[in-house]
C-alpha cells in the first residue's frame, strides 16, 4: 500500500521538575494541621465509608482571594450556617474531632505528600514500575465539615487548589481529574483498593501462588487491587477542571473501584467511578466526554452514572491511545458495534499527580439505555460469558445463543431462527474488526460484550430483542510488545474460527460467509493507511504532549528513535506498519481463508 510522505512529529520535552510540596494553613492562628499525618495516624482518623446526612450544616468553600494584581490563587475561607466550628485536613483523611479548627482564611504552603512514600510499593508486583517520587506537581487538598454539638461530624466537603501550577501549560489542551478519599481507602492492609494486601498474604502462602511467581505470570496474582465488586467500592470525590479553568467544572461525591484486568499489576491502576444517591447525586449533570453521541450521532451524552479512568491497559506502558484510537477507527467507519468514546486527562489522586489517563465511557446498563433509546430495566448484558446485567433468569437467553454453536447453519429454518436471536450484521461487522486489527486477547469469553433487550417493544431498531455486539479492551493488538499474535501477518481469522464456537458454526452459512469477505474488504479500503495514520497524529497532538512527565513518574522508558515514519516510540512505529501492511494480508491470505470455510 502506499503512504503519505512522514507525517509532522510532536515535539516532546521533559517538564521542568518540580521540588516544591504545598499544605494549608490558618494565616493568623498558627494552629497545627493534618497535612503530614503518618500513616497509622492517618488509618485512626477515618470515621468510616459512607456519605453523611444532607440535612446537617455544611460547610461552604469560599471564594478563593489572590494577592493584589498577582491574578493567582492564595488562600480560601470556610463558612457554615450557624455557629459551628469546622474541622479539616489536608492530606485526604476525612476530617475528626480533633481535626485542626478553621478560626482565618487559610494560606496555600507546603506539606510531604503521603502516597508518594515506600508504601507505594505494597501497590505493584513490579519493580520497573515503581515510582517516582521526587520532583512531581503536587495539588493541596482541603477537605473540611461542621464540629456538632454532640462531637460527630457533619457532611464533608472537599476542595482541590493548584498553587504554583500552571496546569495549561504543563498538560496542553487536557483535562485534569482529581480524587480524593481517605488514604486508608487506598492502601490499608485490610480494606485498602490499591495495596496488595491481606489477601496478596494470605495466597502467597499457597501451592497455587508458586508457578505464577516463578513464571512472572503477576495477572493471575490475588491481591486486594485484584478484588471487584461492591464491597470493595469506596468513597470518595471528584472534581473536573477543564483545559485553562482554576476552578472545577465538576465537584461531587462518588464511589471508586480498581478498574481493568491485568493493568491492576501496575502502579498507576485505573479506576471506575460511581455516582449513587447514597454519596449525594444519583447521576452526574455534565458532559463528561465531549465526544460521546448515542447511535444516531445527534444527542449529546450529558448525564453519567458511570465513567471510567483507564490507564491504558495493556498499553499502560506503551502508547496510552491504541484502545480509544481503535474505538475511534470503528466508530468512524459506522460498524454496528458498541463503542466507547474517550479523552486524555491527568489525575491527581489525594493531591499528588498520577499520570495520563482515558477519561471514557463505561459500559453498563445506563450507557445502552442512554445511547440506544431502550428501557434500562429491560436490558441484558454479558461480559466475558457472565451476566453484567440483568437477572439469573436472564441467563437462559445467552445459553439459547451459545446453543448455536453445536446447529446446522446451513439448514434455512436453524438460519432463520439465528437471524431472529442475533443481529447479524452487528455480529458480522465485529468479527470482521476484530480480526482486521488482530486481537491477541480476545476469545470467546474473553474481552467479548453483548447486548439485548428482554422483551421487545420495537421503540426503534435496537429494541426488538436481539443480540448485538461490543467492541472492548482492545489494545492487546495492532503490532502491540512486536507479538507474533499482533504482526501485520498474523492470522487472526484462524484464531477466531477455532476459539469462537458460535462464529465458527455461522462460518458454515453462506450468506454469512459472503457478509464477512465483503465486510472485510471494504474494511481495508475504509481504514486503508492513510485514513488511520491522520487519526495517528491527532491522537499524537493530544497525547504526546503529556508523555514524558508520566512515563518520568512511573519509572517507565520513553525513548524516540528514527523510522521512515519520522521520529517516535517503537511502539507508535509498530502500530503504523501494522496498518501499513494488515490491508493487503486480509485480501491476500484471510479472504481466500473464508471463502474456502464452506467446504470445511
Amino acid at each position: 500500500m502506499n503512504r503519505q510522505s512522514a507525517p509532522r512529529r510532536i515535539k516532546v520535552s521533559v517538564p521542568t521538575v518540580f521540588s516544591a510540596v504545598l499544605f494549608i494553613v490558618a494565616l493568623t492562628c498558627g494552629c497545627a494541621t493534618n497535612g503530614n499525618l503518618s500513616g497509622n495516624d492517618a488509618a485512626e482518623s477515618f470515621q468510616g465509608n459512607s456519605a453523611t446526612g444532607a440535612d446537617l450544616p455544611t460547610v461552604t468553600i469560599g471564594e478563593e482571594y489572590t494577592e493584589k494584581n498577582s491574578g493567582k490563587v492564595t488562600g480560601v475561607t470556610l463558612s457554615c450556617d450557624g455557629q459551628y466550628p469546622i474541622v479539616y485536613t489536608t492530606d485526604g483523611s476525612d476530617p475528626i474531632p480533633s481535626s485542626s479548627r478553621y478560626r482565618a482564611p487559610l494560606r496555600l504552603v507546603h506539606v510531604k505528600p503521603f502516597l508518594s512514600t515506600p508504601r507505594i510499593a505494597r501497590t505493584t508486583m513490579l519493580d520497573c514500575y515503581s515510582m517516582q517520587s521526587e520532583g512531581f506537581p503536587l495539588a493541596v487538598i482541603l477537605k473540611a465539615a461542621v464540629l456538632m454539638p454532640d462531637g460527630t461530624i457533619g457532611p464533608i466537603k472537599a476542595r482541590t487548589f493548584f498553587p504554583g501550577i500552571d496546569l495549561a501549560s504543563l498538560f496542553p489542551g487536557t483535562a485534569v481529574v482529581s480524587i480524593i478519599t481517605a488514604p486508608e481507602n487506598l492502601l490499608d492492609y485490610e480494606t485498602g483498593i490499591m495495596c496488595r494486601g491481606r489477601i496478596y498474604d494470605e495466597w502467597v502462602e499457597t501451592e497455587e501462588s508458586v508457578s505464577i511467581l516463578q513464571n512472572h505470570e503477576y495477572w493471575h496474582v490475588r491481591a486486594n487491587y485484584m478484588e471487584s465488586g461492591s464491597a470493595w467500592e469506596r468513597l470518595a470525590s471528584i472534581e473536573i477542571f477543564e483545559y485553562g479553568e482554576e476552578k472545577p467544572s465538576v465537584s461531587e461525591n462518588c464511589g471508586i473501584r480498581i478498574h481493568g484486568a491485568a493493568s491492576r499489576q501496575y502502579a498507576q491502576k485505573g479506576f471506575n467511578v460511581y455516582f449513587r444517591e447514597a454519596y449525594g447525586k444519583k447521576r452526574l449533570d455534565y458532559r463528561v466526554i465531549p465526544e460521546a453521541t448515542d447511535q444516531t450521532g445527534f444527542a449529546e451524552i450529558s448525564t453519567y452514572k458511570s465513567f471510567s479512568l483507564d490507564n491504558g491497559g495493556n498499553g499502560t506502558e506503551l502508547l496510552k491511545y491504541r484502545d480509544p484510537l481503535l474505538h475511534t477507527l470503528a466508530a468512524m467507519t459506522g460498524l454496528r458495534v458498541s463503542t466507547y468514546a474517550s479523552r486524555p486527562a491527568v489525575l491527581f489522586l489525594n493531591g499528588e499527580y498520577w499520570g495520563v489517563y482515558l477519561l471514557q465511557e463505561k459500559y453498563s446498563g445506563q450507557f445502552f439505555a442512554d445511547h440506544y433509546g431502550v428501557e434500562k430495566g429491560n436490558l441484558i448484558v454479558f461480559k466475558e460469558g457472565k451476566l453484567d446485567e440483568g437477572t439469573e433468569e436472564d441467563v437462559a437467553y445467552y445459553g439459547e445463543y451459545l446453543r448455536f454453536a453445536g446447529k446446522d447453519m446451513t439448514d434455512p429454518q436453524v438460519w432463520e431462527a439465528f437471524e431472529q436471536c442475533v443481529d447479524v450484521s452487528s455480529m458480522v461487522d465485529y468479527y470482521a474488526y476484530e480480526i482486521f486489527i488482530g486481537n491477541a486477547d480476545w476469545f470467546e469469553n474473553k474481552n467479548t460484550s453483548m447486548w439485548r433487550v428482554r422483551v421487545p417493544e420495537n421503540t426503534n431498531e435496537w429494541d426488538d430483542g436481539r443480540w448485538r455486539f461490543n467492541l472492548y479492551d482492545l489494545e492487546f493488538s495492532a503490532g502491540i510488545y512486536s507479538h507474533e499474535l499482533t504482526k501485520p501477518d498474523h492470522d487472526s481469522f484462524a484464531v477466531a474460527k477455532d476459539m469462537h464456537t458460535v462464529f465458527c458454526a455461522a462460518l458454515r452459512n453462506d450468506t454469512f460467509r459472503k457478509m464477512l469477505t465483503e465486510r472485510l474488504t471494504w474494511l481495508c479500503t475504509a481504514l486503508s493507511y492513510d485514513v488511520v495514520s491522520a487519526q495517528i497524529d491527532r491522537y499524537d497532538e493530544e497525547y504526546l504532549p503529556l508523555a514524558a512527565l508520566n512515563a518520568s513518574r512511573f519509572n517507565l522508558k520513553y525513548k524516540v528513535e528514527s523510522s521512515e515514519y519520522g521520529e517516535m516510540t517503537k511502539d507508535e512505529y509498530n502500530l503504523r506498519r501494522f496498518f501499513e501492511n494488515r490491508g493487503d494480508f486480509i485480501l491476500n491470505r484471510i479472504i481466500p481463508e473464508i471463502e474456502a470455510a464452506g467446504q470445511d
